[in-house]
């Protein structure tokens, strides 16, 4: 990417585990850095759930990849918090992410962001998802104090 300084370091590793740093080289790229916006999906920027893809805590969103060749990474963020991002994403078609770490029974908020190496955004409608309720997970009760068993089957 021109216009950007990069900064390099080596690490060496035994198989104990003791490690050894190189020192550090930056080195600077030529040209002048691009803070042109990061090009629109022609197809929009609406993100839909995918059918039956919501759980206790998670869920699948569907959406257009960015043209731009500039485009490094898509994060995706529940209620602000960035929960999974993908690397160099294809440039044409649709993108699939999984969100995990949803609220369960409750309205989630996600969002996408297509970033690139200088830092510009491209932000995507945000979706409300309704986690399933989360399922009981206490031991069983009874209010008797005396249990009777009726019939007992026993296959062999």
């Amino acid at each position: 990417m021109p216009g950007l300084m990069y900064e390099f370091q080596v690490v060496a590793q035994d198989a104990v585990g003791n490690r050894v740093y190189s020192n550090k080289v930056r080195i600077p790229t030529n040209g002048k850095r691009d803070f042109s916006p990061i090009l629109l999906p022609k197809e929009g920027l609406e993100v839909i759930l995918v059918e039956n893809s919501v759980g206790y805590t998670w869920a699948t969103v569907e959406f257009n990849a960015s043209p731009d060749n500039n485009v490094r990474k898509y994060e995706c963020l529940v209620d602000g918090i960035k929960k999974v991002e993908v690397l160099n994403p294809d440039k044409e078609g649709k993108i699939r992410i999984t969100a995990t770490g949803l609220k369960a029974g409750k309205d989630n908020k996600i969002e996408i962001v297509a970033l690139n190496d200088n830092g510009t955004r491209l932000s995507y409608e945000p979706i409300i998802v309704r986690t399933w309720d989360n399922y009981d997970t206490d031991a069983p009760t009874w209010t008797s104090k005396e249990l009777t068993l009726e019939k007992l089957m026993i296959k062999h």
